[in-house]
Order: C-alpha cells, then sequence, then structure tokens
C-alpha cells in the first residue's frame, strides 16, 4: 500500500519561500497583508496597482498574480469565528442591552457591550446616500432603515448594522422591538481601521451568513469600491459584485434598482480634506 505523499508547501515566486497553504484564514492583519502583497508586486512586475480586481482587499488573487496564492476566500465562508471578547465592555443581559437608550452605544456580543466603530462624515455621507436611492427605489413597497436598528442574529448577539433593507413582498417588521427575523439585505460600510475591517469582513459577514441574511453589501469609501454576496445553500456567502466605478444594474435581488456607483464617489469627493 502506497503512503500518500504529505501536503506540499506552495512556493512563493517572489521572495523564494514557502509556506503551506490553510483553509480558513485566521489572521487578523490578513485583509491588509494581501493589500500590501498586492502592491509590492505589481512594483516588481512594473504592473499599474490599477489592473488589480480591488476585492484582493478580501483575499480574492486575480489579475497579476499568477504563480502566487491563487484562492477565493470569499467563496469559503463564512470563515472560522472569532469571539470579540478581547474588545467587550461591561457584561449585560440581552434584556439591558434592548432597554439601553439610543444615547448609549454598542453591540451585543456573549454577554458584554462591545464599542461601535466611530463613523466620520464620509461614513455617515455614505449612509444616507445608501438610504436615499435604496428608498426611492422601494417608493413604499418594502423598508430601508439605519443604524438605529437593534437586529438580534442569534441567542446571544446582537447588531446594529448601517442599513438593512426589506424587500417588497417580505414580512413586515415589528412596530416595535428589535428584529429578530433575517432582513433581506444588511449593509455595512466599513471604516478604515484594522478593527473595524475585521469585524466588518469576517466577524459580521460570518454572523449575518448564519443567521439567514440572504444579501450582504460592503461599501468601502477608502478602497473605493462596492462588493455584493449572496448567502448560498451550504450557508456560504459567495461574491456576486464587485465595483470601483460604474453601475451596478442588475443589483442582486433588487429588480430594478441601479446603483451609480460614481455618483456616490462624486458626492463623497465633495468633502474637503482635513487642514
Amino acid at each position: 500500500m502506497t503512503t500518500p505523499e504529505p501536503a506540499k508547501a506552495r512556493r512563493n515566486e517572489a521572495d523564494g519561500s514557502t509556506r503551506a497553504l490553510k483553509p480558513h484564514v485566521r489572521n487578523d492583519h490578513f485583509v491588509i497583508a494581501a493589500s500590501e502583497r498586492l502592491r509590492k508586486l505589481s512594483r516588481r512586475r512594473g504592473v499599474a496597482a490599477r489592473t488589480f480586481d480591488p476585492s484582493a482587499e478580501l483575499g480574492v488573487f486575480r489579475r497579476g498574480c499568477h504563480g502566487t496564492l491563487a484562492f477565493e476566500v470569499a467563496n469559503a465562508w463564512p470563515p472560522t469565528f472569532e469571539s470579540e471578547n478581547a474588545q467587550a465592555g461591561r457584561a449585560l443581559s440581552l434584556e439591558e442591552w434592548l432597554a439601553l437608550g439610543e444615547d448609549e452605544e454598542g453591540e451585543f456580543v456573549d454577554g458584554h457591550l462591545v464599542e461601535e466603530e466611530v463613523p466620520d462624515f464620509t461614513h455617515a455621507l455614505t449612509v444616507s446616500w445608501l438610504l436615499r436611492v435604496i428608498g426611492l427605489w422601494l417608493a413604499g413597497r418594502g423598508f430601508v432603515v439605519g443604524s438605529d436598528l437593534k437586529i438580534l442574529t442569534s441567542a446571544n448577539r446582537g447588531r446594529k448594522p448601517d442599513l438593512a433593507v426589506i424587500l417588497p413582498g417580505s414580512k413586515a417588521p415589528p412596530r416595535t422591538g428589535p428584529l429578530r427575523d433575517p432582513p433581506d439585505i444588511l449593509i455595512e460600510v466599513v471604516t478604515p481601521t484594522p478593527r473595524d475591517e475585521r469585524r466588518d469582513r469576517v466577524e459580521k459577514m460570518s454572523e449575518y451568513a448564519r443567521f439567514g441574511v440572504p444579501y450582504f453589501w460592503l461599501v468601502d469609501p477608502t478602497l473605493g469600491a462596492v462588493e455584493i454576496f449572496e448567502r448560498t445553500l451550504a450557508g456560504n456567502y459567495q461574491k456576486l459584485v464587485g465595483v470601483t466605478a460604474g453601475s451596478i444594474d442588475p443589483v442582486p435581488g433588487c429588480p430594478g434598482l441601479v446603483v451609480d456607483v460614481d455618483a456616490l464617489w462624486a458626492e463623497l469627493a465633495r468633502l474637503r480634506d482635513e487642514e
């Protein structure tokens, strides 16, 4: 009987080192490292940075990366989940979290109050722009709300996504209290800090997939990218859209909706730089 060969390490052609590939990426700084890797590789090969798909920030290595890592992390998601308890605040019950006033920020994670991201004007303007565009498309046929809404994604987790969308034909949300059923779309606007990027791109994506949310959008003003994921029958998210310019037409799950990405960036470009 022949003994199977051990798994071989993949050679990194950029520096000659070898590294074993693992199916789940648990490095908190993976997104940042992937981005830096692509920038360095592009400089070595004389390829302009814009030739790369910006979804490389999610670990999707495509054009210009032949001979290096070639896999799609997005199709393997939800990834292995790690708790946010390391950044948790005071302990409290779910009932206490639901009773918190609007002036007390935070999400509920494993019996603790976890600090939310601190939005800047870019973040707030992106959310308001999306609310306006989606609201006009819905025209009273469904619902779209902002980040004050509390959603119970499991028995021990409560989130406050940037936007939640309930499409026409779906069950109407309750008049009071948190949302306990998965909405059709959840949208997160990424804040450019390692902690907040990890929360949106890894922790919340994994959590929303387990909760059963059909569509998840990531809007990243810093990268200038809009990504749309659809939940598969296996319970993972698979990326359907990843754009940096132009328009998204059709929008998955939203017949008749057109998202003019160029118009969004133009709106954000009206903001002034810090002095």
